[in-house]
């Protein structure tokens, strides 16, 4: 029995047709499975690579919060299996889910649909520098559920499209083709990468179900993808906020281990601190290769500590740079301390300039600016020092207190500035005619102190004559004008008179006075038998009321109005000072004064007057009441 052509041809079409639609139904889903194969491989990969540069800050400063946070934030998705943080030496530092006992990562997705989980392995860098690994497991079940979704929805499209009608078996081939050439076109785009491709079918069929399956999952796809360049580009900025806040700081990040403190990280400030490249650095030893040999024993006593007892630390030291050039630095930063292991991080700052001015401040404060000797305060802390060696070992010194004669005539005269000149004349000349060992202090004003060690009455009476000599010799008529300078000179021995230094200080000063009332220009050894005693009690009797009235606050101010006569307005006020007795009486300032300045204690009168004096105007102020003051200062404090 022949066919007919038609039944033949509606045979051969179902056939061919049946045929076509297997051959369709294999094809896209061998397309589909590879395209989302290559799509999970590249996917995991990309996701791996944000995932690690997530991970890398934290790795860095090995921050298991941190690391565990951002693993965290994976733990939702659908696909991940396990996800597992190492270090450099396999130590683990995160975990989520339950890893492989025995990891062996897949080479692609192939192998890894063996037991369905792909295994990923990706190294966490940091600047050239491993810091530790990231191990991945994504869940094939997803695109393998797909796979055999799409599998078995074809086949019962195809299975349909048999039983149409011949006449349908045509339209449906045609609609078939199309609809599966579209399908195709994605499976295409989505294999080359191009998530952004859409199937357009409006159908309500199962083609079109794929479609709409197919579309469904390019945009969970494309919203992952989106939540990932968001999250990388928020990271790309969080580098460039740390990059710039470790490069911007005026200072040297750094990260070091041990005892040596041998770097494993260092800012880009390390190349210009030394003018060493960050190679350099991460040598072992490095630090106390370059280390100032007089800081080298004690930075290591104090490193040791620091591992055995963590704790914040300031520590500083100095360097050699690369030219040579010796540069103090100053390392703040903890110490942390894991199965033995010392590691320590913090800053490395240049204090140079620091150290260069608090030295400059030290001198300036034990200093006389216009004649470079040391001041008075340094000058007693000096003669406090030599007394009590003297007493130790049974030794003599002397005290020299020296007043240039008729100063004030100088200054008076040919002014101010030539008096200066001849202070710096006078203290050069002094400073020459004395040992090496002897101390010379300028003590204020005019006057000027000399410590001379193991040195007796008679060696110090020649010291005195010699010193009067080369005054007399050096300074007649030097500079602009014709003049000569003189002096009268005290002299007292300790510890035999005395081994207070103020004490000491008084005799002297009262020596000193007996010189020039026996005619200037002459030296005076302190006897305690002769009428300066009674003079040096009294100017000791005075010391103490002052001291003792800074010291309770028995100092009182007046305020005298001074009046414009053309209006008989009161135009300000005069800041007057006296100072209570034991009785509660008022002692005029020109009884204690002059001994404050000879004994150094005017500066602290000035200022107890300027804060008493402006206390008292801001009362004035707030009351509504605003004045204005004039107030006296010591013209010691001035010089």
């Amino acid at each position: 029995m022949r066919l007919r052509l038609s039944t033949r041809l509606i045979i051969g079409i179902v056939l061919i047709e049946a045929l076509m639609l297997s051959l369709l139904v294999w094809n896209s889903v061998r397309l589909i499975s590879s395209s989302h194969g290559a799509l999970l491989e590249r996917t995991v990969l990309e996701e791996s690579r944000l995932l690690g540069n997530l991970l890398a800050p934290g790795l860095a400063f090995r921050d298991r919060a941190h690391l565990q946070d951002a693993l965290n934030l994976v733990t939702d998705s659908r696909n991940l299996v396990y996800a597992e943080v190492l270090d450099r030496k396999g130590r683990r530092m995160a975990l989520v889910g339950t890893p492989p006992d025995r990891f062996i990562p897949d080479p692609d997705y192939a192998s890894a649909s063996v037991d369905g989980v792909f295994d990923v392995e990706h190294r966490i860098d940091l600047s050239g520098q491993q810091l530790g690994t990231l191990r991945l497991g994504i869940s094939l079940a997803g695109v393998q559920a797909i796979t055999r979704e799409t599998r078995l929805q074809n086949t019962l499209i195809a299975l349909a499209e048999i039983l149409l009608s011949i006449l349908a078996t045509v339209a449906l081939a045609l609609m078939l083709t199309r609809s599966l050439r579209k399908l195709e076109q994605g499976a295409h785009a989505l294999r080359e990468g191009r998530i952004e491709h859409r199937i357009d079918l409006d159908s309500r069929d199962e083609i079109g179900d794929v479609a709409r399956a197919f579309n469904a999952m390019a945009d969970q796809l494309q919203a992952t993808l989106d939540a990932l360049r968001a999250e990388h580009r928020l990271l790309e900025q969080e580098t460039e906020r740390l990059d710039t806040l470790v490069n911007g700081v005026h200072a040297v990040i750094w990260e070091a281990r041990g005892e040596r403190l041998d770097f494993d990280y260092v800012s880009g400030q390390a190349e210009a601190l030394l003018g060493m490249p960050r190679e350099d650095w991460l040598q072992p030893g490095f630090l106390f290769q370059r280390l100032h040999p007089d800081d080298g024993d004690r930075l290591a006593t104090q490193l040791h500590a620091l591992c055995h007892h963590p704790e914040p630390f300031n520590l500083e030291f100095r360097v050699f740079r690369a030219d040579g050039q010796p540069l103090w630095v100053r390392a703040i930063g903890r110490v942390d301390q894991h199965d033995g292991d010392c590691r320590l991080r913090g800053l490395l700052i240049d204090v140079s300039e620091q150290k260069s001015a608090e030295a400059h401040i030290l001198y300036l404060a034990e200093h006389d600016p216009l004649t470079d000797l040391i001041n008075r305060r340094r000058f007693q802390e000096e003669l406090e020092h030599h007394i009590a060696w003297a007493r130790r070992y049974g030794e003599s010194g002397a005290l020299l207190f020296i007043d240039l004669d008729q100063f004030k005539y100088i200054n008076d005269t040919f002014g101010h500035g030539y008096g200066d000149e001849c202070l710096v004349r006078v203290a050069c000349c002094l400073q020459r005619s004395l040992r090496t060992t002897d101390v010379l202090g300028r003590l204020g004003g005019d006057e000027f102190g000399v410590i001379l060690p193991r040195c007796n009455r008679e060696a110090a009476t020649q010291v005195a004559e010699g010193l009067l000599r080369a005054l007399r010799e050096n300074l007649v008529g030097f500079g602009r004008h014709s003049t000569s300078v003189g002096a009268s000179i005290g002299i007292v021995l300790f510890p035999e008179q005395g081994t207070d230094p103020d004490q000491l200080l008084a005799m002297a000063d009262t020596a000193m006075y007996a010189a020039k009332e026996q005619g200037r220009n002459r030296y005076y050894v302190f006897d305690a038998q002769d009428q300066t005693r009674d003079q040096m009690q009294a100017k000791l009797h005075w010391e103490a009321r002052i001291r003792d009235a800074l010291e309770h606050d028995d100092f009182v101010l007046y305020y005298q109005p001074i009046v414009e006569l053309a209006s008989g307005r009161i135009r300000h006020y005069e800041v007057l000072l006296r100072m209570r007795d034991a009785a509660g009486g008022l002692v005029e300032p020109e009884r204690f004064l002059g001994i404050a300045e000879r004994f150094g204690m005017i500066r602290e009168i000035d200022r107890w007057v300027l804060r008493e004096a402006i206390r008292q105007q801001a009362e004035s102020a707030r009351a509504g009441q605003a004045v204005t003051l004039a107030i006296n200062l010591s013209g010691v404090h001035f010089d």
